[in-house]
Protein backbone atom coordinates (compact mmCIF):
# COMPACT_ATOMS: atom_id res chain seq x y z
CA UNK A 1 0.00 0.00 0.00
CA UNK A 2 1.02 3.63 -0.40
CA UNK A 3 1.22 6.09 2.49
CA UNK A 4 -0.05 9.51 1.37
CA UNK A 5 0.31 12.67 3.39
CA UNK A 6 -0.30 16.37 2.84
CA UNK A 7 -3.01 16.07 0.17
CA UNK A 8 -3.92 19.73 -0.36
CA UNK A 9 -5.08 22.28 -2.92
CA UNK A 10 -4.33 25.86 -3.76
CA UNK A 11 -5.41 28.27 -6.45
CA UNK A 12 -2.74 29.59 -8.78
CA UNK A 13 -4.05 32.09 -11.30
CA UNK A 14 -6.90 30.36 -13.12
CA UNK A 15 -5.74 26.86 -12.12
CA UNK A 16 -6.05 24.61 -9.08
CA UNK A 17 -2.87 22.83 -8.02
CA UNK A 18 -3.26 19.54 -6.13
CA UNK A 19 -0.20 18.54 -4.11
CA UNK A 20 0.48 15.39 -2.15
CA UNK A 21 3.44 13.41 -0.94
CA UNK A 22 4.13 9.77 -0.19
CA UNK A 23 6.30 8.56 2.67
CA UNK A 24 6.42 5.04 1.21
CA UNK A 25 5.12 3.27 -1.88
CA UNK A 26 4.68 -0.45 -2.51
CA UNK A 27 3.81 -1.70 -6.01
CA UNK A 28 2.31 1.72 -6.78
CA UNK A 29 1.55 1.96 -10.50
CA UNK A 30 -0.14 5.37 -10.73
CA UNK A 31 -2.31 8.02 -9.10
CA UNK A 32 -5.62 9.27 -10.49
CA UNK A 33 -6.90 12.75 -9.69
CA UNK A 34 -10.72 12.88 -9.73
CA UNK A 35 -12.85 16.03 -9.84
CA UNK A 36 -16.46 16.90 -9.06
CA UNK A 37 -18.56 20.04 -8.74
CA UNK A 38 -21.30 18.39 -6.65
CA UNK A 39 -19.33 15.99 -4.41
CA UNK A 40 -21.25 13.04 -5.88
CA UNK A 41 -20.26 12.45 -9.50
CA UNK A 42 -16.49 12.38 -10.03
CA UNK A 43 -14.60 12.27 -13.29
CA UNK A 44 -10.92 11.56 -13.84
CA UNK A 45 -8.79 14.59 -14.67
CA UNK A 46 -5.77 12.43 -15.42
CA UNK A 47 -3.13 10.15 -14.00
CA UNK A 48 0.43 10.55 -12.74
CA UNK A 49 2.85 7.59 -12.66
CA UNK A 50 3.74 6.34 -9.18
CA UNK A 51 7.24 5.40 -8.06
CA UNK A 52 6.50 1.67 -7.81
CA UNK A 53 8.44 0.91 -4.65
CA UNK A 54 9.99 3.63 -2.53
CA UNK A 55 10.80 4.29 1.11
CA UNK A 56 11.73 7.96 0.72
CA UNK A 57 9.38 10.94 0.58
CA UNK A 58 8.22 11.84 -2.93
CA UNK A 59 6.22 14.98 -3.75
CA UNK A 60 3.60 15.05 -6.50
CA UNK A 61 1.66 17.87 -8.16
CA UNK A 62 -1.24 17.92 -10.58
CA UNK A 63 -2.59 21.08 -12.24
CA UNK A 64 -6.29 21.41 -13.09
CA UNK A 65 -6.65 24.17 -15.66
CA UNK A 66 -9.80 26.30 -15.69
CA UNK A 67 -11.86 24.67 -12.90
CA UNK A 68 -15.43 25.91 -12.54
CA UNK A 69 -16.21 28.88 -10.33
CA UNK A 70 -17.74 27.67 -7.07
CA UNK A 71 -16.94 24.62 -4.97
CA UNK A 72 -14.66 22.06 -6.61
CA UNK A 73 -14.10 18.65 -4.99
CA UNK A 74 -11.02 16.52 -5.56
CA UNK A 75 -10.30 12.89 -4.73
CA UNK A 76 -7.02 11.07 -5.06
CA UNK A 77 -6.82 7.39 -5.92
CA UNK A 78 -3.74 5.19 -6.08
CA UNK A 79 -3.65 2.05 -8.22
CA UNK A 80 -1.22 -0.84 -7.65
CA UNK A 81 0.34 -2.98 -10.41
CA UNK A 82 -2.22 -5.71 -9.66
CA UNK A 83 -5.13 -3.29 -10.21
CA UNK A 84 -6.01 -2.78 -6.54
CA UNK A 85 -7.18 0.80 -5.94
CA UNK A 86 -7.15 2.92 -2.79
CA UNK A 87 -9.19 6.09 -2.26
CA UNK A 88 -7.10 8.76 -0.60
CA UNK A 89 -9.47 11.36 0.77
CA UNK A 90 -11.80 14.08 -0.44
CA UNK A 91 -10.95 17.76 -0.29
CA UNK A 92 -12.70 20.86 -1.55
CA UNK A 93 -11.74 24.37 -2.61
CA UNK A 94 -13.74 27.45 -3.55
CA UNK A 95 -12.65 28.89 -6.87
CA UNK A 96 -12.68 32.64 -7.54
CA UNK A 97 -15.30 33.41 -4.93
CA UNK A 98 -13.14 35.30 -2.48
CA UNK A 99 -15.81 34.83 0.16
CA UNK A 100 -17.12 32.36 2.69
CA UNK A 101 -19.10 29.37 1.41
CA UNK A 102 -20.89 26.38 2.93
CA UNK A 103 -19.56 22.94 2.00
CA UNK A 104 -22.52 20.53 2.35
CA UNK A 105 -20.32 17.41 2.18
CA UNK A 106 -18.42 18.30 5.38
CA UNK A 107 -21.16 20.56 6.87
CA UNK A 108 -18.54 23.28 7.20
CA UNK A 109 -18.22 26.95 6.51
CA UNK A 110 -15.06 27.50 4.47
CA UNK A 111 -13.51 30.95 4.68
CA UNK A 112 -11.63 32.67 1.85
CA UNK A 113 -8.54 32.72 4.07
CA UNK A 114 -7.50 31.40 7.44
CA UNK A 115 -8.26 33.88 10.20
CA UNK A 116 -10.40 34.69 13.20
CA UNK A 117 -14.14 34.64 12.58
CA UNK A 118 -17.29 34.84 14.67
CA UNK A 119 -20.43 33.00 13.53
CA UNK A 120 -23.61 34.77 14.63
CA UNK A 121 -27.36 34.16 14.32
CA UNK A 122 -29.51 37.01 12.91
CA UNK A 123 -30.72 37.79 16.45
CA UNK A 124 -27.12 38.41 17.57
CA UNK A 125 -26.32 35.13 19.35
CA UNK A 126 -22.71 33.96 18.84
CA UNK A 127 -22.72 30.27 17.86
CA UNK A 128 -19.01 29.84 17.19
CA UNK A 129 -15.56 31.34 16.84
CA UNK A 130 -12.47 30.36 14.93
CA UNK A 131 -8.86 31.40 15.39
CA UNK A 132 -6.27 30.86 12.63
CA UNK A 133 -8.64 28.53 10.79
CA UNK A 134 -10.19 28.44 7.33
CA UNK A 135 -13.18 26.24 8.23
CA UNK A 136 -15.86 25.85 10.87
CA UNK A 137 -18.25 22.90 11.26
CA UNK A 138 -21.79 24.27 11.20
CA UNK A 139 -24.95 22.39 12.18
CA UNK A 140 -27.28 25.39 11.89
CA UNK A 141 -29.58 25.98 8.91
CA UNK A 142 -31.01 29.24 7.61
CA UNK A 143 -29.42 32.67 7.75
CA UNK A 144 -26.12 33.17 9.58
CA UNK A 145 -23.67 36.03 9.79
CA UNK A 146 -19.90 35.58 9.59
CA UNK A 147 -17.84 38.42 11.08
CA UNK A 148 -14.16 38.63 10.19
CA UNK A 149 -12.63 39.66 13.52
CA UNK A 150 -9.51 41.06 11.81
CA UNK A 151 -11.28 43.37 9.35
CA UNK A 152 -14.64 43.82 11.09
CA UNK A 153 -16.48 42.99 7.86
CA UNK A 154 -19.60 40.81 8.06
CA UNK A 155 -20.95 38.40 5.43
CA UNK A 156 -24.53 37.14 5.41
CA UNK A 157 -25.04 33.53 4.25
CA UNK A 158 -28.05 31.30 3.79
CA UNK A 159 -27.46 27.66 4.75
CA UNK A 160 -30.00 25.42 2.96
Amino acid sequence: STEISNFNLHQSGKSIVANWSTSSEQNNDYFTVLHSTDGQLFESLGTIPGAGNSSTEINYSFIHDRPKTGINYYKLKSTDYDGTTYEKGLISIMVDAGSTYFDPITSSLVFAEAGSYEIITPDGRTIGRTVHSNRFELLNKGVILVRNLSTGSTERLFIP
